[in-house]
């Protein structure tokens, strides 16, 4: 085994966290009713997550947080966004609300076209706290995030598919297993 340099543990070869992502697969249909992995049908429509170089970077970015609470159906809440220098991409203060406080890394100022991938891993993170939605570990939990966050999938690449493919995208895998497990209506 050779070291992992970011993490300083040995690499795992094949599929170490399988079981995991598996129970973060099923972990939403055991929680939810069929009824409520539909609601969550529709995709994050990718304008709402572009905003210019000449728009106000924080007004933009709460407008941004604040369209994917609505996308999750979540109330609505302020979402006071801050930038600072950090090792991890973003983190998110779990809280009953009305207010949750982001902490974005510094490098999403300049590379504003990945702010919103993000923005919506800590939005579901609201999203699973809400549903009372955890694994053992912080690690586990990150890996359960993914799936919960395919409502918004589009957001880190969607601007830039819908514009070679010129039709909308919509990409929601809570939708795709929910019809695949008998979910659908």
């Amino acid at each position: 085994m050779t070291e992992n340099g970011r993490r300083n543990r040995p690499v795992e070869h094949g599929f170490p966290h399988l079981p995991t992502v598996r129970t973060a697969i099923t972990a939403p249909f055991r929680r939810l009713s069929p009824a409520g992995i539909r609601a969550y049908g529709t995709s994050f429509a990718p304008a709402d997550a572009v905003f210019g170089a000449d728009d106000d970077l924080y007004l933009g970015a709460q407008r941004v947080a604040s369209a994917m609470m609505h996308a999750l159906r979540l109330p609505d809440a302020r979402m006071v966004i801050s930038f600072r220098d950090m090792e991890d991409a973003a983190t998110v203060e779990l809280a009953a609300g009305p207010e949750y406080f982001i902490e974005v890394n510094d490098r999403f100022r300049t590379h504003r076209r990945d702010l919103a991938a993000a923005l919506a891993h800590e939005v579901t993170h609201v999203l699973l706290h809400r549903l009372d939605l955890s694994l053992p570990t912080t690690e586990e939990n990150e890996i359960l995030t993914r799936p919960a966050q395919s409502p918004l999938r589009p957001v880190p690449y969607g601007a830039r598919l819908r514009h070679l493919t010129r039709r909308p995208i919509a990409v929601n895998m809570m939708a795709a297993i929910g019809s695949a497990s008998g979910c659908s209506g």
